[in-house]
């Protein structure tokens, strides 16, 4: 009965994700799609942004941060993931931020930007040399052309531990591919801890 008990425990997954979403006009369904998958599938989700407490979505969804984007060690988490929407612009030239990600990536951590914030993730430099995609106005554009990244117009795009999305219409297929990355990455090493 105990080795059941433990052979259950070891095989359930349940990597924790951060969200990052911006304190005001963040795209709604970008955070409450993505976290729903990721929760209905096992994650533990953690919410931060540059302040704790209220953050107002740009379709009036109100949510709570946990945290102080600048209070976390990324490694504490599996995966990072920017949330959209106009306000994650703030993100764009966030060198503390910019670092946060880096040092995830590097330690193999999945990463994941929908909407305007996979321009945070061009010029945190983990998108360099890559396949990547963004909400494309001028500016994302000019910022992925400044740091060597591959545009893609496809709604969603996987390259590496890396997944890029363009859109809220795309949220949902973005939170199933962030999972399928966790399950493939986090997945063996939260097994075998």
């Amino acid at each position: 009965m105990l080795l059941m008990i433990f052979l259950l425990t070891v095989v359930e997954f349940h990597p924790k994700v951060l969200m990052l979403v911006a304190p005001n006009r963040f795209r709604d369904e970008e955070y409450i799609i993505p976290r729903r998958i990721l929760e209905d599938s096992g994650a533990y989700i953690t919410v931060a942004s540059t302040r704790k407490g209220e953050l107002k979505g740009m379709l009036g969804l109100k949510i709570q941060a946990d945290t102080v984007i600048y209070q976390v060690d990324p490694l504490d988490f599996d995966a990072i993931v920017l949330v959209g929407g106009v306000g994650s612009t703030i993100y764009w030239e966030d060198d503390s931020v910019h670092s946060m990600i880096k040092k995830a990536y590097d330690s193999l951590k999945v990463v994941a930007a929908i909407c305007l914030a996979p321009a945070t993730l061009a010029n945190a430099g983990v998108l360099t040399n890559k396949r990547a995609t963004v909400f494309p106005t001028s500016t994302s554009l000019q910022i992925f052309e400044a740091n060597n990244v591959r545009y893609v117009r496809d709604g969603v795009v996987i390259t590496d531990r890396i997944v890029t999305a363009s859109g809220p219409q795309f949220a949902e297929k973005f939170g199933e591919s962030i999972w399928q990355l966790l399950k493939k990455y986090a997945g063996s090493t939260t097994e075998s801890e």
